[in-house]
């Protein structure tokens, strides 16, 4: 009986292991081909990368010396875009919701996932989000979209992501206009198939009228006209939440 019970026990925790095992692929940004040279060098971070959109997302490391671009600044804690230690580790990731000259810009971060996601199944996504102290501006969202496809699209046929069934958003006034780490979390039902995830704002392309209705108003001195509203992002989570599990608040 002793050892039934044994087996029991074992299997029980295997099980909750399973449950909580985080899909996200290097989560805290940490394993890299190299250390980043210039702003815009996610590729060197691994499993992460942008979309076919052109963003240049950023990749901050403490290992990063001078670089191959003089005058670009991507180390840790201090870097073009402020200074700020890691959640955890030596990296982070950089990108702008929104820019203050092309206001229908934004930069993405994408993640291969270590496997897809099972239809029906409900997600508990959960990050680390701080505003960056260059920002001018506040973000009044971040979304997070799922895709089978990189880049952003689905298959059979082809289908933006800009869609609701695989967009989760995600509106936090305190996370998003605070400048330490503030973890932010949201629940998603996948469609099934999964295996891409995307973090940006995927609002369609706006108005400058309707744009500057969806922001803040300058919270700094600002002349830059790169200038935005610019986040650190750190130790992303996406994990099955358990059945009959209730679940937390999400925000």
């Amino acid at each position: 009986m002793g050892r039934v019970v044994y087996c029991t026990t074992v299997l029980l925790v295997f099980a909750i292991n399973t449950l909580a095992q985080n899909l996200v692929s290097n989560p805290g940004f940490e394993e890299n081909s190299g250390c980043p040279e210039r702003n815009g060098d996610i590729k060197k971070c691994i499993a992460w990368s942008t979309t076919a959109s052109g963003s240049t997302p950023d990749y901050f490391n403490s290992c990063y010396t001078n670089g191959s671009t003089p005058g670009v600044e991507i180390g840790i804690p201090e870097n073009s875009e402020g200074v700020r230690a890691p959640v955890s580790g030596d990296a982070y990731a950089g990108l702008a919701l929104f820019f203050k000259k092309n206001y229908y810009t934004r930069e993405y971060l994408q993640n291969n996932l270590t496997s897809p996601l099972e239809k029906g199944i409900k997600y508990k996504i959960s990050f680390y989000i701080s505003l960056s102290d260059s920002s001018e501006f506040i973000s009044d969202h971040i979304s997070v979209g799922f895709s089978v496809m990189p880049n952003g699209m689905m298959v059979n046929p082809p289908e933006l992501l800009l869609t609701a069934r695989h967009l989760v958003t995600i509106k936090n006034k305190e996370a998003l206009s605070d400048k330490k780490w503030t973890r932010v979390e949201a629940e998603y039902t996948a469609s099934g198939g999964e295996e891409y995830m995307i973090l940006g704002s995927f609002r369609s392309n706006m108005t400058e009228k309707e744009f500057k209705k969806k922001i803040k108003k300058p919270i700094l001195s600002c002349k830059n006209n790169e200038c935005a509203a610019y986040y650190f992002i750190d130790d992303v989570s996406l994990e099955q939440i358990p059945s009959g599990k209730t679940n937390p608040k999400f925000r």
